[in-house]
């Protein structure tokens, strides 16, 4: 097991290194922070998707590039639910607080990219009948996905990307594809 661990760390420390060796851009003209803003939608499916049909999507973004290639991110979402049951009364959702990495791809800087990682997502629904909200507890989740940034001047980009989400609940899993655009701001 150590030896295990100990040639995944010789792995991962000549990965850094390969894309930190490739930079010729100074260190000073990469922008280290990003916003982004983002909306699209999620296509519920298994038991889930018995009970909601595809829906709206939104969320924010902050992200940390410490170098080139990588970048780190907590990503609120928030994703609206549309139920199938035409005789429901409320609206239901689930809030996404999600974090992880995303590793971009090839010398070309920041056009493709994967990124991965846990989240809470906490579900959400109010009935109009009785005029009552209730949030449950949140359930721990992944996801993995990939995208593409376009490049409209230094510090704005439009992306987009897919992501497959994974909701582990006490009951059943949860899962769906999302799909979303937006734009992000490096500075």
């Amino acid at each position: 097991m150590k030896k295990l661990i100990f040639i995944l760390i010789i792995m991962q420390s000549g990965f850094v290194f390969s894309f930190e060796s490739d930079s010729l851009i100074p260190k000073s003209k990469i922008s280290l922070w990003s916003l982004s803003i983002n909306g699209g939608g999620i296509v519920p499916l298994g038991t889930f998707g018995n009970l909601y049909t595809n829906s709206a999507s939104a969320g924010v973004e902050i992200a940390f590039s410490p170098i080139r290639h990588i970048a780190f991110f907590f990503n609120p979402q928030y994703d609206f639910l549309s139920s199938k049951d035409l005789n429901y009364n409320g609206t239901a959702g689930y809030i996404e607080l999600g974090v992880g990495a995303r590793l971009y791809l090839g010398k070309s800087s920041e056009l493709f990219f994967i990124e991965a990682g846990p989240g809470d997502y906490f579900y959400y629904y109010t009935s109009t009948i009785s005029n009552k909200s209730t949030l449950i507890k949140g359930n721990f989740g992944v996801k993995a996905g990939l995208g593409a940034n376009i490049s409209i001047t230094d510090k704005i980009l439009a992306f987009v990307k897919t992501d497959f989400h994974v909701i582990f609940t006490p009951v059943d899993k949860t899962y769906f594809p999302g799909l979303y655009a937006g734009f992000r701001l490096k500075f």
